[in-house]
């Protein structure tokens, strides 16, 4: 399947408890942010970096002429 990631394995060391125990699964919540783009596609992720370049870059555009304007 495109687009989805693999499951966690008990290797992680995210998974493992703080005592160096057995695995302890951390709610979804609580993972990094990192993992937020993990299973995109590589276009849909260049395609969502260009679009948000191009909102940042309007953004920026309009503060400027509305203060220089």
């Amino acid at each position: 399947m495109i687009g989805t990631t693999k499951p966690p394995s008990a290797e992680d060391d995210r998974l493992r408890a703080p005592g160096g125990g057995g695995p302890q699964l951390i709610p979804e919540a609580l993972r990094p942010a990192s993992n937020l783009f993990t299973g995109m596609p590589p276009l849909l992720m260049l395609a969502f970096g260009i679009v948000m370049g191009a909102a940042i870059s309007f953004a920026v555009g309009v503060v400027v002429w509305s203060v220089f304007g």
